[in-house]
């Protein structure tokens, strides 16, 4: 599944009705509420503040209508989430309501219009695990392979003394081709250690 790590807003507007869509991470059920009460304090013109939120790769999933017609706020702005594969977020939707009415088949269009604005705008992250590795070189070793480290690595900081110590971290998926490619650039011995395995975030291929 795919995450985020910021905030995205986008707004859509019909028929004198506005819109906002307010794409949040969340990964603790018992935030939701506090959240939700947050947004009602500092928007209090809002008529609607309807939500859905998806946690914990959908063993959580949460939605509300608040006060529009049954289903046709909260569960296209829950379904627009699912269609991203996207979990531990909350994705509020504001309407200021402009006088005219929408009918619930416009509700339904303009929740998920909303909803899906805010998500075109999000860039996805994946989860996925990482090698944190200390290589010890010789300078000349360094000098021929460190355009190879910024290439292949996320991370690279050497350190220079009679040795250069340079910390990398790489996908771990990665790891193999890394040594073959180190080798085929450096046909010698070189000291390489594995400091830790770890899970971090990187870009979603689109």
């Amino acid at each position: 599944m795919k995450y985020i790590n910021k905030t995205y807003e986008a707004t859509y507007e019909i028929k004198k009705s506005v819109f906002t869509a307010t794409l949040n991470p969340m990964n603790d059920e018992a935030l939701i509420k506090p959240y939700l009460e947050d947004l009602k304090r500092r928007h209090p013109k809002s008529n609607h503040l309807v939500f859905a939120a998806h946690l914990n790769e959908g063993i959580i999933q949460k939605k509300s209508d608040d006060g529009e017609p049954k289903d046709t706020a909260g569960l296209p702005v829950l379904t627009a989430i699912n269609h991203y594969d996207l979990t531990d977020v909350i994705l509020t939707v504001r309407r200021d309501f402009g006088g005219v009415l929408l009918g619930a088949s416009g509700l339904i269009r303009a929740y998920s219009k909303a909803a899906h604005m805010a998500l075109e705008k999000a860039t996805f992250l994946v989860q996925t695990s990482v090698l944190e590795l200390k290589l010890t070189l010789t300078y000349k070793a360094y000098d021929l392979l460190q355009s190879h480290f910024q290439k292949e690595a996320l991370k690279v900081t050497p350190h220079f003394t009679d040795f250069v110590e340079v910390h990398l971290e790489i996908l771990k998926d990665t790891f193999h081709s890394f040594k073959e490619l180190i080798h085929e650039k450096y046909p010698h011995p070189i000291e390489m250690n594995m400091i830790k395995e770890k899970m971090t975030y990187i870009p979603a291929r689109v």
